[in-house]
């Protein structure tokens, strides 16, 4: 009996030095607050002797949040059952610091070795302050501490409304740095980023202190003006800006004149949706820097700028995304070895009303030259998104197919890049595991330092990396070890003429050898006989696509395809493939 006893005693001795030394804080509370007991945990997580705390709302939770606390003591009470009641607090600690904690209240007062509400709360100051910290990264700019294209974008939403309620007027700026690219490259990124930080502060100073000026992407800034009494408001304060970028500026002994091309758009009352005011700020830029740069331009629906069916091809574009217009077709990707689908690349058509379906080749170019491409991509991903979510219990986690999407170099370029594809996933509810983004050889070699950065973000979320159009420049082999990517997906040019060619082979050849050394896939691109198939096989190639196995489908046609694995069980290679998968010839 005495063992027994003992036993009881030393399971008691471990269990109170396990709750003194928790890093959870234990505490036995009535309704009213009052303390009947804590555990000595709260001694090295808050500072406070056990006998310092007689009532947990007065005594520890900080005044902002004391009836929220007192409620959800309440809430607890209500629930005898012993359900617990989860909360986040701030309190005070022994030296008066406020510090978050994670409380969870259960009802124990039914249970006679307790007789009261148990708060079980743990520190998470750390986490707070990390969410605090990405909360305020996924609005603001980090280079300039600018609101960025997201925050920017929600006010003049908010700002739309409210003139319409109000009957005033609102405008939008749309500020283009005139060639900065030039600057970049002759000074140097370091150079880029110190004339970005200070082209921040000087907007801020043309404008009013209710007014916001946000970076909308790479050498971009937008600026919204509420409440303006005339048109010619908004013109002076592009007027401004002219001045204050005549300013010369200095950077390690080089004098630089920073000029800009602006567009202006103005609402009367709310009458133009904020898609629309953008839309006429990015034209009205664009006419300014047609008309030799360093000026404004007011938007006015009569302007023409000189090119007319480009012009309002531009504008029809931009109607067919505010109405969702354009369609996105998927090219189904095979594995060589399995011959099953493991991916689906989406490519956008815009079927015209007048001039029929448009490749792509029929409108992008147009859009790379604005703002349209970064709005285009950006429709692309969340259609895309959308599907990835739909597909993605189509088949087993071993089996699951990716949905991969290409990236301008302008959207990548984005601030915020990172920040945008994260919110596009949570509006969609896609998987970061179910997406592949894909970027070109060149947007991958132009600032090879930035794509890296960029690129490792997107990987550590899930999202799998692709390099599109490789081989376009041998040289850049060597560059393929310090890119953070998934598939390597070869041009298909070097495919075309793999046939006659013998160099082209020991080139691709070359690409699949590095790329397997460095743990990334290859996929070939523009697959169109049978022989080009079965030679990338045998050269070592993952997965291949193109017409030899069918054209882009629409998004009902691949989930077919996915579900039932194949598109055409006549196809020489997938059976050449099945059959070796199967432990055949």
């Amino acid at each position: 009996m005495s063992n027994r006893a003992d036993d009881t005693q030393l399971t008691e001795d471990r269990f109170r030095a396990l709750v003194e030394h928790s890093s959870d804080v234990f505490m036995v509370v009535d309704r009213a607050g009052n303390v009947s007991d804590v555990s000595p945990s709260v001694t090295h997580v808050l500072g406070y002797d056990a006998r310092d705390l007689a009532r947990f709302v007065d005594d520890l939770v900080d005044e902002p949040d004391r009836e929220r606390a007192r409620a959800i003591l309440a809430a607890a009470e209500a629930r005898p059952g012993g359900e617990p009641v989860w909360a986040e607090l701030r309190v005070r600690d022994a030296k008066g610091a406020v510090r978050w904690l994670e409380v969870v209240v259960t009802n124990h007062a039914g249970d006679s070795r307790v007789k009261g509400l148990v708060c079980n709360m743990r520190d998470v100051s750390e986490r707070k302050g990390i969410e605090a910290e990405l909360e305020h990264r996924a609005h603001h700019d980090q280079l300039t501490g600018l609101p960025n294209r997201v925050s920017f974008l929600a006010r003049v939403d908010s700002a739309v409304e409210e003139a319409r309620e109000a009957g005033t007027s609102l405008g939008v700026l749309y500020v283009d740095v005139d060639r900065f690219k030039e600057i970049n490259d002759s000074l140097g990124h370091d150079a880029g980023d110190h004339l970005l930080h200070d082209l921040a502060h000087r907007l801020r100073s043309c404008v009013r202190p209710q007014d916001l000026v946000a970076r909308y992407g790479g050498d971009e800034f937008s600026v919204l003006l509420e409440d303006l009494d005339s048109v010619g408001a908004a013109t002076a304060v592009a007027d401004r800006i002219a001045d204050a970028l005549g300013e010369p500026l200095i950077f390690e002994g080089h004098e630089v004149v920073l000029t800009a091309s602006v567009g202006i758009a103005v609402s009367h009352a709310g009458d133009e949706t904020t898609g629309e005011l953008m839309r006429h700020a990015d034209l009205a830029m664009f006419v300014a820097k047609d008309q030799g740069r360093s000026g404004w331009e007011l938007f006015d629906s009569p302007v023409d700028p000189g090119e007319p069916v480009r012009r309002e091809l531009e504008d029809e574009l931009w109607d067919a995304l505010d109405s969702e217009q354009l369609v996105v077709r998927f090219q189904p990707e095979f594995s060589l070895a399995s011959g099953d689908v493991v991916a689906a690349e989406a490519l956008v058509r815009w079927p015209h009303p007048t001039r029929g379906l448009l490749e792509p080749d029929d409108f992008l170019p147009l859009a790379k030259e604005t703002n349209l491409i970064v709005a285009v991509d950006r429709y692309v991903l969340r259609q895309a998104c959308r599907c990835a979510r739909e597909w993605w219990d189509l088949r087993s986690p071993r089996e699951r197919a990716v949905v991969s999407v290409n990236l301008s170099p302008r959207f990548l370029r984005q601030p915020d890049v990172v920040e945008d594809i994260v919110a596009t996933m949570r509006e969609t509810g896609a998987d970061p595991r179910g997406l592949r983004l894909e970027i070109t050889e060149r947007t991958a070699l132009t600032d090879i330092d930035q794509t890296v950065e960029t690129l490792e973000a997107l990987r550590r979320l899930g999202i799998r990396v692709a390099i599109d159009d490789f081989g376009t420049g041998y040289s850049s082999l060597s560059y393929l070890k310090r890119l953070p990517v998934d598939v390597v997906k070869l041009d298909r040019s070097f495919v075309e003429s793999m046939d006659q060619l013998e160099s082209d082979v020991a080139i691709v050849q070359a690409v699949i050898t590095m790329s397997h050394a460095l743990g990334m896939k290859v996929t070939a691109e523009g697959v169109e006989r049978v022989e080009q198939a079965a030679r990338l096989r045998r050269l070592g190639c993952d997965t291949a696509m193109g017409w030899y196995w069918t054209s882009a489908v629409d998004a009902d046609a691949m989930a077919d395809i996915l579900q039932d694995g194949v598109v055409r069980e006549d196809i020489p290679v997938v059976a050449l493939a099945r059959a070796a998968a199967a432990g055949g010839n």
